[in-house]
């Protein structure tokens, strides 16, 4: 008889215990719905003076501030070059690289003078290791002098709407005069993006000009090698 009163008294206990962990006692409990996520994050720190974000599948402008204050540009000053350059085409006409293109300083894809390049190689020079050079190059091979190739620019700025820019020089290196605003700026990308050529050399990690070896140069040489992704060219490394 005790062993049954036992047994009859431990039976309930189990079975409350059971229930319990399976989270079903008592059978009315409501458990507490979970916080909802705060999926609201801050805008994104801005270290320069102005910004701009365009979202190129919707077709637009995402985030901007100060998308029209005229700045110092710097080397997006090459987007344009690059621009008008695309726009003549004849990317396999030969250039010679003047001394005044070889000296320009900053920048480089370490061009000498007397030496001879297609305007596409120039164009690889220009955008992957911002080369200076390349662009004093390209400016003289398609506008005859570099002057004339700045009012070049300053006239295409104008057909595309571009009220915040003026250029002064066709890479960039600080000077009067010479500034944009992230607004125009965009403006002369998207001209740029209708161009497969700009596309791919954006898209590239490695180029070979196709009448220098691939192989490294030998000991004491300058060395003919490669635009690589780093920004460099012939072992200069930027």
């Amino acid at each position: 008889m005790i062993q049954a009163a036992a047994s009859v008294w431990r039976a309930p206990v189990f079975v409350t215990l059971l229930l319990a962990c399976l989270g079903a006692w008592p059978p009315t409990a409501v458990r507490a719905a979970a916080p909802a996520l705060n999926l609201t994050y801050p805008p994104p720190p801005i270290l320069g003076s102005a910004a701009l974000i365009y979202d190129e599948g919707t077709k637009r402008i995402t985030f901007a501030v100060n998308q029209n204050t005229p700045l110092p540009m710097a080397s997006t000053t090459k987007l344009m070059t690059a621009l008008l350059v695309l726009e003549q085409g004849r990317l396999n006409t030969p250039t010679t690289v003047s001394a005044n293109a070889a000296t320009v300083g900053g920048s480089t894809m370490n061009l000498y003078a007397g030496e001879v390049l297609t305007r596409r190689d120039l164009l690889y020079g220009l955008l992957l290791p911002s080369g200076n050079d390349a662009a004093v190059a390209l400016a003289e091979s398609v506008g005859g002098t570099e002057g004339q190739f700045v009012a070049m620019m300053n006239a295409r700025c104008a057909r595309l709407g571009c009220t915040h820019t003026h250029f002064t020089s066709p890479h960039g290196l600080d000077m009067p005069g010479h500034y944009a605003s992230a607004r125009d700026l965009l403006r002369i990308v998207l001209a740029d993006l209708h161009y497969t050529t700009f596309r791919a050399i954006m898209g590239a990690r490695t180029y070979y000009p196709a009448q220098f070896p691939e192989q490294p140069a030998l000991s004491g040489q300058p060395e003919r090698a490669a635009v690589v992704v780093s920004g460099s060219y012939r072992g200069q490394t930027r």
